[in-house]
This record gives C-alpha cells, sequence and structure tokens, in this order.
C-alpha cells in the first residue's frame, strides 16, 4: 500500500458513497412512486418494471436527482485530481474530445496514429496538428482475424518458446506490416510527417512498431535485429565478424539477459546473421509508443522541470557484467556523484525509492519481469527483494519531479491487455507515478546491446536530440555496428572490464573461502 493524505481519503470516500447512491437508484432498491411511497423493489425485480409504475413526472425527477448526484460526482472527482490525479484516474477514466487529443499533436511534422480493432476490422485514425484526420480500413483484420493471430504467433510462442519465436519474428513482422497496410499509411496519409505517436489497441501494444518493415523484399529473410532486443525496436549483435581473430585472444563469452523470465526454455541468442538491407518503420520515423491518450494527456498536464540530475540504479542482483561498463560510462557523461549511484546489492526497494523522488533523469539497469497473467507483479529486481507494478501505483511512490525513465531491463513494458484496453505494465506505472517519459522494453533483452544502446541514447541526448531522435539514432546505430567497428571502438575497453569484474569476483571467491576456513578451524 502506501499512505493517502487525510483530504484524499476523505474524496476517495465521498466518491465512493455518491457512486453507490447512484447505483443503488439505477439498480438497488427504489421506490415505486406510482403505488405507495413506502413500497420498495428489490434488486431482481430490474429498474425497467419500476418505471413501469412510475408517473412521467415523476421518471423525470428521478432522472434529475441521478444527473444532480452525477454532477456532485464530478465536483468530488475534481478535486480529488487535484490533490492525486493517478487516483483520480484509477477510480475514474477521463474521455477525452477529438480536439483534446489533436491539442497533444504539438509540431506540423507529427501524427498521432490509433489502432482501433472491431469484430470485423481495424482502423488507423491518423490525427494531426493542422490536416484534416484520415481514417485507413484495414478489412477483414478484425479481433479473431488480427489480433488472435497475434496473439497465436507472437505472445504465445514468445512465452512458451523463446528461441522459435525469435526465428520467426522477421516473417511476423512482415505479415503484420501487409495486413496493417503500412506502404499505404505511409504512402497515402503521412507525407511531410517525421515522428509518430502511436497509440495501439490489444495486442498490438506487443508489437515493436520501429521494427515493422517497409519493403516487401524483405520477406523469406531475417530480419536484421531478429537476434536482438531493443526498446521499442531491434539491434544487431555486435563483433560477429571478427570472430576468428577474436578466437586468437583470450575472451570471456557471457550469454545473458536482463530478464527472470516466468518462462525460460531457451534465453541463449541465436548465431549473428547476415544483415539484410531493409528499411524498418523506425528508419522512415521517429516513434512514441504511449498506452492511451489518456496518459499522454496527463504527461503534458504536468508543469516543466528544471535540472538534469541523473541517478542510476545498477546490477542489483550483481550478475550482469555489462551493466557496470554501461552505468559507468554515464556516469562519467552525467557526473553523477557517488550518493545517486545505487551498486549492487545497495540497490534496495527504500534507496530506489528516495533516488526516484530526487533524481530528474532515472537510469534503472537490472533485471526485471513482467508477470502478464497478474500484471501487478509485474516487478523490478533490487538488491532486497522486488519493486512491483502494484507498489508503484501506490501514493507513497508518486515522484512528480521525474523527468525521464530509462528502464534498461527485460519485459519493461510487455503484458496482455483485455478487451478494456487497460496497459498495466512496469513503463505505465512510471508514467502514472510521475514520470515525463520512460525509454522501455517489449520482450528479454541481452545484457551487452542493452549497455550499448543506452551509451548511444544518451551520447545523442547529451548532443541535442529529443528523446524519440535520440532512441531512433541509437537503434539505426546499433543495428549498422560492424564487428570492426565494435573491435575498434569497444573491444578493449569490455576486456579490459570483464577482466576486471572475473579478478574481483576470484578474489570474493578466495575470501569467502578464507573466512568459512577460519570459522570450522575454530
Amino acid at each position: 500500500g502506501g499512505n493517502i493524505a487525510p483530504e484524499v481519503e476523505q474524496h476517495l470516500q465521498d466518491y465512493e458513497k455518491i457512486q453507490q447512491r447512484i447505483n443503488l437508484m439505477r439498480f438497488g432498491a427504489i421506490p415505486v412512486l406510482a403505488g405507495s411511497s413506502h413500497e420498495k423493489m428489490s434488486l431482481g425485480t430490474g429498474v425497467k418494471q419500476a418505471h413501469q409504475s412510475l408517473t412521467r413526472e415523476d421518471l423525470s425527477a428521478y432522472e434529475e436527482e441521478i444527473q444532480a448526484l452525477e454532477a456532485q460526482k464530478q465536483q468530488v472527482w475534481q478535486q480529488l485530481r487535484r490533490y492525486d490525479p493517478v487516483l483520480a484516474g484509477q477510480v475514474q477514466v477521463e474521455h477525452l474530445h477529438w480536439e483534446q487529443i489533436q491539442q497533444l499533436i504539438e509540431e506540423p511534422t507529427t501524427a498521432l496514429l490509433s489502432f482501433y480493432t472491431t469484430k470485423e476490422d481495424t482502423y488507423i485514425f491518423a490525427l494531426f496538428k493542422d490536416r484534416k484526420t484520415q481514417v485507413l480500413t484495414c478489412e477483414r483484420q478484425g479481433l479473431g482475424k488480427l489480433q488472435d493471430w497475434i496473439l497465436d504467433n507472437w505472445f504465445r510462442p514468445y512465452v512458451r518458446t523463446n528461441s522459435k519465436w525469435k526465428d520467426k519474428m522477421g516473417d511476423f513482422l512482415q505479415e503484420l506490416a501487409e495486413r496493417l497496410q503500412l506502404e499505404k499509411l505511409v504512402g497515402q496519409y503521412l507525407e511531410g510527417i517525421e515522428e509518430l505517436i502511436i497509440v495501439p489497441h490489444l495486442a498490438l501494444h506487443q508489437i515493436p512498431f520501429a521494427a515493422l518493415p517497409m519493403k516487401a523484399d524483405g520477406r523469406g529473410q531475417k530480419a536484421e535485429g531478429k537476434e536482438e532486443d531493443k526498446a521499442g525496436g531491434r539491434g544487431q549483435e555486435a563483433g560477429g565478424k571478427e570472430e576468428d581473430k577474436a578466437e586468437k585472444e583470450e575472451r570471456i563469452v557471457i550469454d545473458q539477459t536482463r530478464g527472470l523470465a516466468f518462462n525460460s526454455k531457451s534465453s541463449k541468442s541465436s548465431p549473428t546473421k547476415h544483415v539484410t538491407k531493409i528499411t524498418y518503420l523506425g528508419d522512415r520515423f521517429r516513434i512514441r509508443l504511449i498506452p492511451s491518450c489518456q496518459i499522454l494527456h496527463y504527461c503534458h498536464q504536468r508543469p516543466p522541470i528544471e535540472g538534469q540530475q541523473m541517478g542510476i540504479v545498477e546490477d542489483a542482483t550483481e550478475d550482469l557484467p555489462f551493466t557496470n561498463f554501461e552505468c559507468e560510462t554515464l556516469a562519467q557523461i552525467y557526473q553523477v556523484p557517488s550518493e545517486q549511484r545505487l551498486q549492487g546489492r545497495k540497490a534496495t526497494v527504500k534507496s530506489y525509492q528516495k533516488l526516484a523522488q530526487q533524481v530528474q533523469i532515472l537510469h534503472s539497469s537490472h533485471h526485471a519481469k513482467s508477470n502478464p497473467f497478474q500484471p501487478l507483479e509485474s516487478q523490478l529486481s533490487l538488491g532486497d527483494g522486488s519493486l512491483t507494478l502494484g507498489q508503484l501505483l501506490t501514493p507513497s511512490w508518486r515522484m512528480p519531479n521525474l523527468s525521464e525513465v530509462f528502464a534498461c531491463a527485460c519485459e519493461v513494458n510487455f503484458t496482455v491487455t483485455e478487451i478494456t484496453d487497460d496497459l498495466l505494465t512496469l513503463a505505465t506505472g512510471f508514467l502514472c507515478a510521475g514520470a515525463r517519459s520512460v525509454v522501455s522494453t517489449q520482450w528479454s533483452v541481452e545484457d551487452l546491446p542493452s549497455a550499448l544502446l543506452a551509451i548511444f541514447y544518451y551520447k545523442n541526448r547529451e548532443s541535442g536530440m529529443s528523446r524519440s531522435q535520440a532512441l531512433q539514432q541509437g537503434q539505426i546505430k546499433l543495428r549498422k555496428l560492424t564487428g570492426e567497428d565494435f573491435t575498434q571502438n569497444y573491444q578493449a575497453q569490455l576486456n579490459s572490464h570483464l577482466l576486471q569484474k572475473l579478478e574481483e569476483v576470484n578474489t570474493a571467491k578466495q575470501q569467502a573461502q578464507a573466512e568459512g576456513d577460519q570459522k570450522y578451524s575454530s
């Protein structure tokens, strides 16, 4: 739980009492006004039968009373929203008008794409700052034909056998691009557009839109990025072309992801494959994925934040060797003081909470796992336990001064959505807690490419790029990174770093063994 301020608690109670009164009048025991004023109707009798006993005047008065209660409830909700907009959003969804959504589009070169699937078709609504709204209909791509197909060919293979999911990723994304008529969408509706704000629907929340191929020649080929996994995109595993040369050197080979997967039949990366020349949606556009227009509206209403202090949460379980290299690089770029860098077991739940409420930028690099079947139990793995999504949504975890979170961990933005389309992920939790922006992952990610992407991203941010541009260019750079480039720019630093970590592990092992021997000899 979390402590709720007394005034917020009072508003919650008032809201609940009014809603109970409304429910009672609509569905519960209400007077049958045409008969005895003391006669009551049971719940099972039904409102329709009660209305048959009401005169027109009585029915009008009855409806007016309900409307008055609804107005009173909205006043209470507005008061609650002033104190705690997250709680207000949890008790009642704010419906946005078309004009309000259009106001969320800040630039004429930005388009908002909102997907919606019915029983028969899928619609793509393209909204612009200063253009007429366009609608593309993907005929015969309804709930069964499209949404169930995504669950059967994307979600379930990922959960059951990760290796088969990777092997079929390129073909799946190519077919999805065709089903969504991507070429037509881009060619006919997105002329002059440079950035996309994408609002998925249902199973489309799982899709890395940046990785959708834009050319048909990618079908049947192994799409680049199939081997690796990036925040909302994909990356090519580095070092593949230099394998023969590297075999002559002393090397430390580590296969490690940043997840604690609920199914881990195969967590190993596929061998590096030939990079094909395919253009992706993420090459053509900067992309921002949002859970809903309501959350985007909520983020837009927050006041601007001054300051760029970074806090780092680093390898809380002390088993991600490349994470230390990543975070040391970032600490140097942003001059992060030691007290704002939680390393290893020092990254406790309590210290994480304290740090997140102090800094403007939070780089969170460690294990995490999604629980799509019990999403509130999705968790970040910290030094003394876990931080769950349920905790993150409580009032004690508000982070009003947090501008940006880079959650460099597995499955931070992965879940299954029901028909209500509530996206309960750790990424959404950070947004609700106060963050203006979250860079996150959609599946289980590898340690080394994750580290490189984070470094590329922050260097791009330092050069003045926006968040979406920094991520786009970082993904492109990682995907195009050759073995030769990797060897020249990173191999020596990483080898030195890994050898140092190995020495630390051996020293700790020897110390523990010596302490054990002394204990048993005394």
